[in-house]
């Protein structure tokens, strides 16, 4: 049992107590520090894709859709790949397979023969070149294509694309077509990082 008339609060020096007031400052500051770290960090982490793997989104989408990465495609995608019932155009092509591995493998088949070409990624290559390399992809599939047939990939995110970047109010505002939405999606999709 305690013996609460004997407890008597106990002098600090002043020594201590500046101690004390600089070590609690120091350690806000450092947790200060850590938390704008981790927001900056969170801010770029991708859940269902590599940085090359968004830069080659990105760069595709804009090949597709001048514009399509500012609207955020990318993270449309991502945001759908981690949904449990995704929005993605995909979902309407009977395909079987994985989605997340269609887009990953996709986007690394589009780097693969974009590489053999030219000697670079393609989110590194020419305008030219990548408009060049989506015309042959749109037909069949290119050599060193792995994963679902390249005229697919290309059809999916191209509507991706479309959905993302027209898919708003301010989207339909450019067709000149009244908004008319059941449920208001996001005006862009918010950009990491």
């Amino acid at each position: 049992m305690i013996d609460y008339k004997n407890d008597r609060p106990r002098s600090t020096s002043r020594r201590t107590f500046l101690g004390l007031v600089g070590t609690g400052i120091l350690t806000s500051a450092v947790s200060l520090k850590l938390q704008a770290a981790t927001r900056v960090n969170s801010e770029k982490v991708w859940h269902s894709f590599t940085q090359e793997e968004v830069r080659t989104l990105e760069t595709f989408g804009d090949t597709l859709l001048p514009g399509a990465s500012d609207a955020g495609l990318a993270d449309f995608v991502d945001a759908q790949l981690m949904a449990e019932n995704p929005a993605l155009i995909l979902k309407y092509m009977d395909y079987t397979g994985s989605f997340s591995d269609f887009y990953k493998v996709g986007l690394a088949s589009l780097n693969a023969v974009h590489t053999e070409r030219y000697d670079k990624p393609f989110y590194e290559g020419e305008e030219a070149g990548r408009n060049a390399l989506v015309e042959d992809l749109v037909g069949a599939n290119p050599a060193l294509w792995k994963g679902a047939p390249a005229p697919l990939f290309c059809f999916v995110l191209r509507n991706d694309a479309l959905d993302v970047y027209y898919g708003t109010k301010t989207g339909f505002a450019e067709l000149g077509v009244p908004y008319m939405a059941h449920i208001t999606p996001p005006e862009k999709w918010p950009r990491r990082g």
